[in-house]
């Protein structure tokens, strides 16, 4: 298994990451292979606020409600899971998750065929787990300021979610994110995705520039995908930062679970 000091090592002799653990909270394996490189992001059209799919939440419950450009969550369970035709954020626009309180988790898995662009800002008082297999771009105008934060383009299965992401190794051994082994983006007919010049496009999470990502009161950042960019400012008060570059499976373990 590797361990997280040696995971961050490796990512960081690829692209100089400064970002440092404060506490030791999880440890964390990943299977497969690892990539941390510079890439061009993928950009989608005009699309300034999230989409709920047709089956919004299948976990828990939820209120949204618009006004002008800005988006309120009201989460109404400590636990929810909601689903989105598309999660993007334009640049002056902002989506703000109300939670019941400091420890209320929402999963928001993310269903558009692209890259979800958070150009403008993103609260939330508790836990906010982004998953979209395409990736996310955290643009240069963007501000998250959450309780902790999850971005990745491997996926959280509800029983995982429902146990804990960094429980279930403990629980059974199983791992936290699974992924389908892809390093490509593809169109839903299974071929490639190709950019101007025709090369394949690669499946990241990309933090430009400018691009400004904390958790606040003790919680951690995880972002997880195959390719991961990091260009912009990273904190975690008092607790760590974790950049999983992998493609098929990431595996947790709270501090202490040595067994």
């Amino acid at each position: 298994m590797t361990n997280k000091k040696e995971l961050l090592q490796s990512a960081s002799s690829t692209n100089s990451f400064t970002l440092k653990p404060i506490v030791a909270c999880v440890r964390i394996a990943t299977a497969g292979s690892m990539v941390v490189s510079a890439f061009a992001p993928v950009y989608a059209g005009e699309n300034n606020l999230p989409v709920p799919s047709a089956v919004w939440a299948t976990m828990g419950s939820a209120t949204s409600s618009v006004v002008g450009n800005q988006m309120q969550i009201d989460q109404k369970s400590d636990r929810a899971i909601l689903n989105w035709q598309s999660f993007n954020i334009g640049k002056d626009h902002s989506v703000n998750f109300k939670q019941p309180g400091k420890n209320s988790i929402a999963l928001n898995k993310i269903f558009q065929n692209d890259p979800s662009q958070i150009l403008g800002t993103l609260t939330a008082n508790g836990q906010v787990y982004l998953v979209n297999s395409n990736g996310i771009v955290f643009g240069k105008d963007s501000k998250v300021d959450v309780r902790g934060l999850v971005a990745s383009t491997l996926d959280i299965s509800d029983e995982v979610f429902e146990q804990g992401i960094t429980k279930v190794f403990a629980n059974d051994g199983s791992a936290a994110f699974k992924g389908k082994g892809d390093f490509y983006l593809k169109n839903t007919d299974g071929s490639f995705k190709l950019d101007a010049q025709g090369n394949k496009i690669k499946t990241a999470i990309t933090v430009e520039e400018g691009a400004q990502i904390k958790a606040k009161d003790g919680q951690n950042i995880l972002i997880i995908a195959p390719t991961i960019v990091n260009k912009g400012s990273i904190e975690a008060d008092d607790r760590q930062v974790v950049l999983a570059a992998a493609t098929d499976k990431v595996y947790l373990q709270e501090a202490g679970n040595d067994g």
